[in-house]
C-alpha cells in the first residue's frame, strides 16, 4: 500500500474541523479499539480527537487574536493566523508537550474559536489553517507516523 499523503491527509481534516456539528455525529458512530492503522484514516474521528485536545483553551485569550484576523488581507492571512498561534503557545505553554504539539493543539483551539464565534472567518482561517499546518507541522506528523499515530498517542 502506498504511503498517505500527509498534506491532503492535513487539508481533509481541516475541513472536517469546520464542517457544520451534524455532519460530524458520525463520530459517536464508529467504533474502534484504540488502535487505528493508516489504513483507518479517517478525518473525521481525527478532526473530533484534534478538538479534544485544544479543549483546554480559554475563549477570553482568542477575542484579541480574532481582531487581527478579522483585519487581515487574503494574502495576509496565514501569517497573521501564525502570530496568533504563536501568541496563543505562549500564553498557555505546556513544557512536557512538544512545540509541534502545542502548535497543533493552538492551531485546532483558534479554529473552533473562529467557527463558533465569526463564522464569517471560516473560509479564510480554515485555509490559513491548512497552510499554516502543512508548513510548520506536517513535518512532525509525517516523523510520527502520520496524523493516527499523532492522534493515538
Amino acid at each position: 500500500m502506498a504511503p498517505r499523503d500527509i498534506e491532503e491527509d492535513t487539508l481533509l481534516i481541516v475541513q472536517c474541523l469546520f464542517d457544520d456539528d451534524e455532519v460530524l455525529d458520525r463520530c459517536g458512530q464508529i467504533e474502534t479499539d484504540g488502535s487505528m492503522s493508516d489504513d483507518d484514516f479517517d478525518p473525521v474521528i481525527i478532526a473530533d480527537k484534534l478538538r479534544q485536545l485544544a479543549d483546554e483553551y480559554n475563549d477570553e485569550k482568542m477575542e484579541p487574536l480574532i481582531k487581527a484576523l478579522h483585519q487581515a488581507t487574503a494574502n495576509q492571512a496565514v501569517q497573521v493566523f501564525g502570530e496568533a498561534v504563536e501568541t496563543l503557545c505562549l500564553a498557555s505553554s505546556q513544557p512536557e508537550l512538544s512545540s509541534e504539539l502545542q502548535l497543533l493543539r493552538a492551531s485546532v483551539a483558534l479554529g473552533r474559536y473562529v467557527k463558533n464565534n465569526s463564522p464569517q472567518l471560516k473560509s479564510k482561517v480554515a485555509g490559513a489553517m491548512a497552510t499554516f499546518l502543512n508548513t510548520r507541522v506536517v513535518g512532525w506528523v509525517r516523523d510520527q507516523g502520520g496524523w493516527v499515530q499523532v492522534t493515538n498517542a
